[in-house]
Parts: structure tokens; sequence; C-alpha cells
């Protein structure tokens, strides 16, 4: 009986320590998990810190804007009568030395599709659609038009346009730019793709050659156009902007993102700026503010 009694003393006792055991382990635990989580916390806080202090950027300028950039058609053009000469459609995107050669058979006809950009420059903010094509030709005896795909006839025709006279060419550069007046929705399709065709006068038999250096379209719109500069080690996100003057207060909110060293121009369409002087306050998401007055 006794060294049962005993026995049992002994198992109390165990229990007692394991369960000791036990609470210390699960102490330790705790104090573990709390500790680290401190650490992280105070990690990520430190991150954080250092990259809201290294934020470095700018506003460079600020100026209501009437009109898009250019877009220039991403792809060969269509020779549907004529030839091509010498070139390609990159070298129509841009004013410089290089252009694309086209030469007519008894007539000169080719077609471009050209892209806006509706995210930036939404359908509903439009006023009108302009196009411009700098170009020379070896002739002066034949005139040049420019003609637009009308998504409701089907048809491509210039009806509505600032001028349905053609363009007599030039030996030497010359700008033929065309307004489409307030019948431009008829010619944007609702994805904002735009057809033009260069289409010669009548059909003859020399033989003209045309060289495109540059052929394009943008859109007359209301708006603002911001310069932000990024001159920090990390890429940085704008979420907001601030117009203020005397009597104006206004918030926009923005989602743009800078690289480093990158240097981005920004256009919208829902600002417009108040009578000068104003103020501009844009915020990045750590919370770092740049201002232009």
């Amino acid at each position: 009986m006794a060294i049962t009694t005993n026995l049992l003393r002994k198992l109390r006792f165990n229990q007692r320590g394991i369960s000791n055991v036990i609470v210390m382990v699960l102490s330790l635990v705790i104090l573990v998990t709390i500790v680290s989580n401190i650490i992280l916390w105070s990690y990520q806080m430190n991150q954080l810190d250092w990259e809201k202090m290294h934020e470095n950027f700018r506003v460079i300028s600020v100026a209501p804007s009437d009109h898009s950039s250019w877009f220039s058609t991403p792809q060969e053009y269509v020779v549907i009568e004529g030839s091509r000469s010498s070139g390609t459609f990159s070298d129509t995107q841009l004013v410089d030395d290089s252009f694309e050669t086209f030469v007519e058979s008894a007539r000169l006809e080719i077609e471009g599709s050209f892209s806006i950009d509706i995210v930036t420059y939404p359908l509903e903010h439009i006023q009108t659609v302009e196009s411009q094509m700098r170009y020379k030709a070896n002739s002066t005896e034949e005139k040049l038009y420019i003609k637009a795909y009308n998504w409701s006839s089907s048809v491509f025709e210039d009806q509505g346009f600032n001028t349905t006279m053609g363009h007599v060419p030039s030996t030497e550069w010359d700008n033929y730019s065309l307004n489409f007046s307030d019948q431009w929705q008829n010619y944007v399709h609702a994805n904002g793709t735009v057809k033009l065709r260069v289409i010669d006068e009548t059909p003859d038999v020399n033989q003209t050659v045309i060289d495109i250096d540059f052929l394009a379209i943008r859109v007359v719109i209301d708006g603002a156009e911001f310069q932000f500069q990024n001159n920090g080690p990390s890429t940085l996100n704008l979420v907001s902007i601030w117009i203020n003057n005397q009597t104006h207060h206004q918030r926009y909110d923005l989602d743009v993102f800078l690289n480093s060293a990158e240097t981005v121009f920004y256009f919208s369409s829902d600002i417009i700026l108040p009578s000068e002087p104003f103020t501009v306050r844009v915020v990045t998401k750590r919370g770092n503010i740049a201002i232009l007055s």
C-alpha cells in the first residue's frame, strides 16, 4: 500500500513538471512570435521610411493643352493603285530625313490605318480630328486628296472637312493639313480607329513620284499636360494632384508610375486649369509632395 501511495505521489509530481514544461514552451513560442513580429514590423517601417525619405521627384511643367500628340500608322500602308518604290511606313512616323516613296501607275492610291489613344483622349472629350502629311512630288500637275473612311456610310470621303479642294504638290517639302470639323465622329470608330487614303486627282500617263516624310492624325481636345520627373533611386506612384488658386481648390485622382530617372508627360482631359496664378501639388503613394507654383 505504501509503495502504491509513493508511486501516485511521484506521478502527480511528474505531471506538474510536465505541465510546467508545456507552459514554458508555449510561453517561449508566444514570446518568440511577438518578438519576431516586432522585428519584422520594425524592419518594414524602416524600409518604408527609407523609401519615403529617398523619393525625389518634381513637377517640371504644367500647361493647358488643346490637342493630343500625333498618331502615326503602326503598320505598312496598303497600295491600292501604284507601287512602293522605297522606304517603309516607319519612315513616315517622324519629320526627319527619312521618307517612303510611292510611284503612280495610271493612278496613285494608298491606305493607312491610325489609332487614337481613347484611354488618354476619351471620345466624349474630343472636339475634332486633324490630319497632316508632309510630302513632295516630282510633278505639280495634279492635286492630291486625303479622304477618310466614313464608318456610317462605309465609303472613303471628305464630306464635312474644312477643305475638300485637295492640295497642289510641290517639288519641295510641303504640308497638307486637314480638319475633320464637326463631322469627325463619322470618321472615328468606337475603338479609336481612323482610316485614311491618299489619292491623286485623275488618271494620266505620267508616273508621278511622291515622297512622304510624315503622315499622322491627332485630336483637338481641352485638357492639361503635366511633365513629371523622378530623380530618386526607386519607382514611385503618383496618386493625386491638387490644383489651387485663390478661389479654386480641386483634387484629382492619378495613377502614374515613374521609374528611377524617368521623365513622363501626362495628359488629362478631366483637369481644366484655373486662371493664373495657381499651385500644383502632386502626392505619391508614400505621402511625399512636389509643388509647382
